[in-house]
């Protein structure tokens, strides 16, 4: 039997961004077994670690991670605060997360964040040793609560993310989504900023990188409005244009890069025009073309 306990110490995580405070941690060896506490100071919440094992020779690590509105980052980029509710099990051959996080509040900015597309020339890649990758295996099952303050801007988007979303992914392996999240906000498309009237990205126990899309954001002009469908996948995605009331494909382009049908389109506006013309890709340029010449 014996303890140990390290109390009232702090750190600073610079990259994060983080300041750290009122840590302890304690071990206890008692004749039932080991048990572990934990605890520090994080922003304006605290993060609370429980867990231990039992005197028999072939007993299992368990700990809980529990906690309300602890910063996890706080930089330019990326600012998460939450409230985890977490078990890590030891089992045999393996470990297992599973619980609960709630993001009450989050700033996430995806260009920035996002993985460099390739890597340099002077990358030389190693292959690990397996039996080290092997050494702990791991398995994952949390279910994440995006609340109403988290915003994600990025490769044209500017807007809110809310909804729950089941992770579940294997060490080795990719991880996988079920559930719903739905979007609201701004979206960059043709030098314009259209608003989302319907955003849904939905998971049916598909990659992280491949939801599917429901997304509608369109401009208003007058008494019309055009504006963009995307369906598909995220790595497929499907673009159509639409309208209320129903006009052409071309008027609608029109009205949701110029603010103005057809007849109105002269000057740098018809280079504009031809141009998100082109980046669509499901408008002939020749169609589009002869509209614009006939005016």
């Amino acid at each position: 039997s014996g303890a140990f306990a390290v109390t009232g110490f702090a750190a600073e995580l610079p990259e994060l961004g983080l300041q750290l405070s009122n840590g302890a941690l304690a071990f206890a060896a008692v004749p039932t077994g080991i048990i572990v506490h934990g605890a520090i100071t994080s922003g304006g919440g605290q993060l609370i670690l429980d867990g231990g094992r039992d005197a028999d020779a072939n007993a299992r690590w368990h700990f809980e991670l529990n906690g309300a509105d602890a910063e996890l980052a706080d930089t330019p980029a990326l600012r998460l605060v939450l409230s985890p509710a977490l078990t890590l099990q030891q089992r045999e051959g393996d470990w297992l997360l599973g619980g609960r996080v709630r993001i009450s509040e989050a700033l996430i900015d995806a260009e920035v964040l996002a993985p460099p597309s390739s890597l340099s020339s002077d990358v030389v890649i190693v292959d690990a040793d397996a039996a080290a990758l092997d050494a702990t295996r791991w398995n994952a099952d949390v279910v994440v609560t995006l609340g109403d303050r988290v915003k994600l801007v990025g490769f044209g988007f500017d807007g809110l993310v809310r909804g729950d979303l089941r992770l579940r992914q294997r060490s080795g392996d990719n991880a996988y989504g079920q559930g719903q999240l739905q979007v609201s906000g701004r979206y960059a498309a043709y030098g314009q900023r259209l608003t989302i009237r319907r955003g849904r990205v939905l998971f049916a126990n598909s990659p992280l990188d491949e939801p599917t899309l429901d997304i509608e954001a369109e401009r208003k002009a007058g008494s019309a409005v055009a504006g963009v469908r995307v369906t598909g996948t995220a790595r497929r995605p499907q673009t159509d244009i639409y309208s209320r009331p129903a006009m052409s494909e071309s008027e609608a382009l029109a009205l949701i890069v110029t603010g103005r049908g057809l007849r109105g389109v002269s000057g740098a506006d018809r280079q504009r025009l031809s141009n998100a013309a082109l980046a669509l890709g499901t408008i002939g340029g020749d169609l589009l073309a002869t509209s614009l010449g006939a005016e």
